[in-house]
């Protein structure tokens, strides 16, 4: 993803902005790009779940070469934390990215106020790389803001959460006196990523659905069912960021008390947002529809070609193709007037999840009844709209 490159350039702007001195951070640049390597790959091929793990756990190990550590804690005990801390913030960001500008902002957000602490501590060697990757992420923000023209991929996604990990870490190295604000200042600055991944699995858990697979059901999505536009919906959630990083920026002079009490308001207000969220029905609905409904187009035939020249040609039906699907395998390293051939069947559900997409357009003539078939089920199974083209494109049908 061109988006993603553009981070990464931005990123290890922020390493070699921190000369003569960065051998503390040569662990965050190594695990960084092991990261993004591994999110760059998985753009293009799919990568299991296990593989992506031991990735994570392997890049997270490296960055323990910075003498990283949650601070406070004994050392038995904080070095598998850290590990399960890097991994974690690492995937929240990736499930995180669903939506125009939300990843990118939360990070802007979040970099900045992990900055503001570091600069506090005149010798805190993570207070430059947070304002460039604040830097970074800002820069892009302006190209993936909706209607975004560039996205980040996983590779951006997973290389802003692990260098948001990994500097979080740095930047609170200080706190440790304070046990308590040196655990739960990362904590209120990354509130947002955190809550949408605990409470998406959550979610998928209760209702018999596998966390692994992406899906239309976080937190933005459910604001968006609730009737706020797409942009307003991230607007919403950039707000409750800064407001849970300032309650963190203000806590950092508090007691262990002070920062106890603030933590359990702000835990019982983040659980009564989950409970009332969690009564949005998302399973089987109708699909959300943003302004313009990004579009996958499956077929890449004649009838695919046609399919696209004919939601060019009808403006009013408001749909924004955003890649094609190979209907029988082969090579995804081409265009189809314009627009990009993402992948196959066999990738069509972590494509629906990384485009945003809310609709299928079923180029049948190149599919075959079987396939048609299949993929219907699987519409209706995920809660997506779809259309076929049989020379013309049909109405939207509600997968219920």
């Amino acid at each position: 993803m061109l988006g993603g490159l553009g981070i990464l350039a931005g990123l290890l702007l922020a390493f070699g902005l921190c000369f003569p001195s960065p051998d503390r951070l040569w662990g965050w640049l190594a695990g960084m790009l092991m990261v993004f390597g591994l999110g760059l790959l998985d753009d293009w091929r799919n990568v299991s779940p296990f593989i992506k793990l031991v990735t994570q756990f392997g890049a997270a190990g490296v960055a323990l070469r910075d003498g990283l550590a949650i601070p406070g804690l004994p050392t038995a005990l904080a070095m598998p934390l850290t590990l399960l801390w890097i991994v974690a913030v690492t995937n929240a960001f990736n499930l995180l990215d669903n939506m125009d500008g939300l990843a990118a902002g939360t990070a802007v957000i979040a970099a900045f106020a992990l900055f503001i602490q570091a600069a506090i501590v005149p010798e805190a060697i993570a207070a430059i790389p947070c304002l460039a990757v604040a830097g970074s992420a800002l820069g892009f923000l302006f190209l993936n803001r909706h209607p975004a023209r560039v996205f980040m991929g996983d590779c951006g996604s997973m290389a802003l959460g692990f260098s948001l990990a990994t500097l979080a870490m740095h930047s609170t190295a200080s706190l440790a006196p304070n046990l308590a604000v040196a655990l739960m200042f990362p904590c209120f600055v990354l509130a947002v990523p955190l809550f949408d991944t605990c409470f998406v699995s959550l979610m998928r858990m209760r209702n018999g659905r596998s966390i692994a697979v992406g899906g239309r059901d976080h937190t933005s999505h459910r604001l968006v069912f609730l009737g706020f536009p797409e942009g307003r919906a991230v607007e919403v959630l950039w707000a409750c960021s800064v407001a849970m990083a300032t309650l963190g920026l203000v806590g950092l002079n508090a007691s262990s008390l002070g920062m106890g009490v603030a933590t359990l308001v702000a835990a019982a207000g983040l659980v009564g947002v989950g409970v009332y969220l969690g009564r949005v029905e998302v399973y089987g609905s109708t699909p959300w529809r943003s302004e313009h409904s990004r579009a996958l187009i499956v077929g890449t035939g004649q009838e695919g070609a046609r399919a696209l020249q004919a939601i060019r040609a009808d403006r009013g039906l408001r749909l924004r193709p955003v890649g094609f699907i190979e209907a029988n395998g082969g090579s995804n390293q081409r265009t189809i007037g314009g627009v990009r051939v993402l992948g196959t069947r066999a990738t069509l559900a972590r494509l629906i999840a990384q485009n945003q997409v809310s609709e299928l357009i079923l180029a049948t003539a190149s599919l075959g009844s079987e396939a048609v078939e299949e993929l219907v089920a699987f519409c209706k199974e995920n809660g997506l709209a779809y259309r076929e083209y049989r020379e013309t494109l049909s109405e939207a049908r509600n997968a219920h």
